[in-house]
């Protein structure tokens, strides 16, 4: 069995730890997270990280401990991956678009662009407030905080310049809260919707049922 230790910067792998025991409960043992501090030294946190592997291997019968991190060595891309995996992205997206689905765009123009503006003022709020209160630039906020496809948000950051990594880690934390929400919204929506139709009953109706 494997161990899992998560390296991000504070309070991102400790979160991410906690994510991950809300869907796996029984494995807090084998799942460990460092928060790297603010202007924290890479030999520092490469020393807190070998203490807590060691630790994660003394802890049960384990074969290996994977580290979900990029402070422990220098890592890239090649540049032609990235092109290719970008190109294959924008292909994706645009295949996505149809003759149907531009039709349905057609009847629904005012209400789609209406929904747009809505979402990048709301969008821009939120990252107005990420901004101020981390040391986040104004742009990654933006983009960290704007709804759509993962691929497509990582696209536009890395042609921006922007910080993917960081990006990266809040829309997936977006996402696992959608995840974890969403059942818990529906429930609510029939919920309240089963109690209107109940009111809408007559009593004589509901006497029969």
């Amino acid at each position: 069995m494997n161990a899992i230790l998560i390296i991000a910067h504070a309070p991102l792998a400790h979160a991410l730890r906690q994510c991950a025991l809300h869907v796996f409960p029984d494995c807090g043992a084998h799942v460990a997270a460092i928060d790297v501090q603010p202007n924290m030294p890479p030999e520092e946190t490469l020393a807190t990280a070998r203490i807590a592997i060691d630790q994660l291997m003394r802890s049960g019968a384990l074969t290996g401990v994977l580290v979900l991190t990029g402070v422990l060595g220098d890592f890239a891309v090649p540049g032609l991956l990235n092109q290719i995996a970008f190109s294959l992205i924008g292909l994706r997206v645009g295949l996505s678009f149809t003759v149907g689905t531009v039709k349905l765009l057609g009847r629904l123009t005012l209400p789609v662009l209406g929904m747009i503006a809505f979402l990048l003022v709301a969008s821009f709020g939120l990252a107005a407030v990420l901004a101020a209160t981390t040391p986040a630039t104004l742009l990654d906020a933006y983009l960290a905080t704007t709804p759509g496809g993962l691929y497509a948000v990582l696209a536009v950051a890395f042609g921006a310049g922007a910080n993917t990594t960081f990006i990266a880690a809040v829309q997936t934390l977006r996402v696992i809260a959608m995840v974890l929400l969403a059942p818990l919204a529906v429930r609510l929506m029939l919920s309240r919707r089963d109690g209107r139709r109940r009111s809408r009953t007559p009593p004589s109706a509901r006497a029969r049922t």
